[in-house]
């Protein structure tokens, strides 16, 4: 759903920072604090005597490369017995071998936490006679699951080189009961990124009025609509699931990448049509 705001002085005095000089009612500082409190969200316009169909509305996109500062490891172990106590003590017995490895490893022990634990009973369907003859489907428990995902956190510019270690280690450790979730990259100070990305969009946006100009011969005036499509990391919004490739190996190692994170902001800038 797109959001739309009512922009406040702050924001607008932001929209103007990098507008171009070449147009006087853009560069004017006397017109831009003027501007300041005319720009709208689109259910205003038709309060303020502004007819959409007056409004030239411009889309600017804004992109900015940022390292991964950090990576979150989802994993976990699961096993499956006839009773409860042999499944919780696989489960227990390998969550410790992971602890260790990632200890071994100088993750520190902060960074190691329980995600989710679960104790679920494993049914199954048959069929049972009643005392009148008749028959009926049951549910009976045949196994019990016990499942422990950790949360690991990994920090530091060698990450890309413990996060292989610790699956690698983990898998051959603790074998059939092990699990891999997905592997997550992201960023401590996502807000700095994405005001950069902002600005960046505003520029994009501004520059594109005037070729609008240029090109179609209209005057653009004051600016009065703001709306901000869409702000936020991409690979976040795609769970930033880490990029592994197998080697071919009789126990393939693996490989992680984090790259960087692109950070992308879009934006509709409408002005008035004189």
């Amino acid at each position: 759903m797109k959001k739309k705001y009512l922009i406040i002085p702050i924001i607008a005095t932001l929209l103007f920072s990098c507008t171009s000089e070449t147009n006087d009612n853009k560069s004017n500082p006397e017109i831009r604090n003027q501007l300041t409190y005319e720009v709208l969200s689109e259910r205003n316009l038709s309060s303020n005597n502004i007819s959409k169909s007056n409004v030239f509305t411009i889309r600017g996109i804004g992109s900015v490369k940022q390292k991964a500062d950090f990576a979150i490891v989802h994993l976990g172990v699961e096993s499956r017995e006839t009773n409860i106590k042999s499944a919780l003590e696989n489960v227990n017995l390998n969550v410790k071998k992971i602890i260790e490895i990632a200890d071994n490893l100088g993750v520190e022990q902060k960074n190691i936490i329980t995600d989710k634990f679960s104790i679920r009973p494993v049914e199954r369907w048959i069929e049972k006679k009643d005392e009148y003859g008749g028959t009926y489907n049951s549910p009976e428990i045949i196994a019990y699951e016990v499942s422990n995902q950790i949360r690991i956190t990994i920090e530091g510019e060698d990450k890309e080189t413990i996060i292989p270690d610790l699956i690698d280690k983990s898998a051959i450790e603790t074998q059939d009961f092990f699990r891999l979730f997905n592997v997550e990259f992201m960023v401590k100070d996502l807000e700095d990124s994405l005001n950069l990305a902002r600005n960046k969009a505003v520029e994009d946006a501004l520059n594109r009025s005037e070729l609008f100009e240029k090109s179609l011969g209209i005057e653009l005036g004051n600016l009065v609509f703001f709306e901000e499509i869409h702000s936020s990391n991409y690979l976040e919004n795609n769970k930033n699931i880490g990029m592994m490739r197998m080697a071919a190996e009789p126990f393939p190692s693996s490989s992680v990448f984090a790259g960087e994170n692109e950070i992308i902001s879009e934006i509709n800038l409408g002005f008035e049509i004189k």
